[in-house]
């Protein structure tokens, strides 16, 4: 986050002509609260016609840079909000991929847009809940490990806690218990595995350690 807040800082620096800094946080401090409709505000307000030049010869090279910079820094401020960093960095490569294929600057502008709304979306439905950080480090450690066993011995040891403690909060947190937890996030990456690609169902349950394929 320090890295990100020196960009800013430095751009502002180097160019008069940056747009307003204490904007430019403000929208990257809504994502970062999971707050869409504040984002949308402060989105309005941002003076287009001030943004930087990283491109001077191409308006659309240069809305395209500013863009990946922009969900760069939306990513990271995401993850300071709780959204676990492989959901964050998935949604950043993808909407970086998306928008390297856009031909007018209106569409490119109004990906970003649709990437800060999807990072605060994602932010808020993460921390609906305001969990502990044992939780919330066991549930980051699930998502990044989703295709490995995954025990409450583990998840012990990764938030050095006691194993029973660990299991009696986190079904106190979360609503459900942690093998409960478990096979859910396994079934949703199943599903998404189904639904985008040719896999078989007998490959997705192995590599997704089911014991069966129901």
């Amino acid at each position: 986050m320090k890295n990100s807040d020196l960009f800013i800082s430095v751009r502002h620096q180097n160019n008069h002509e940056c747009a307003d800094i204490s904007l430019e946080i403000q929208i990257f401090e809504a994502i970062k609260s999971g707050n869409k409709e504040k984002l949308l505000k402060y989105v309005e307000l941002f003076p287009n016609e001030k943004i930087g030049v990283l491109c001077v010869t191409n308006e659309l090279r240069n809305r395209k840079n500013q863009g990946i910079i922009c969900i760069a820094l939306a990513a990271r401020y995401a993850i300071d909000g709780g959204l676990p960093s492989d959901i964050s960095f998935s949604l950043s490569d993808l909407y970086i991929q998306n928008l390297e294929k856009l031909n007018d600057v209106t569409s490119v502008l109004k990906l970003i847009i649709d990437a800060f709304c999807v990072f605060a979306d994602h932010v808020k439905k993460n921390g609906d809940q305001k969990l502990s950080k044992a939780i919330m480090d066991s549930k980051n450690y699930i998502s990044k490990n989703i295709y490995q066993e995954i025990s409450l011995k583990q998840l012990a040891h990764v938030t050095n806690k006691n194993s029973m403690y660990l299991s009696t909060l986190f079904k106190k947190e979360v609503g459900v218990s942690l093998s409960e937890y478990i096979q859910r996030e396994k079934v949703e990456e199943a599903k998404k595995l189904l639904t985008l690609t040719n896999y078989s169902l007998l490959d997705i349950s192995t590599w997704l350690n089911f014991n069966n394929q129901s």
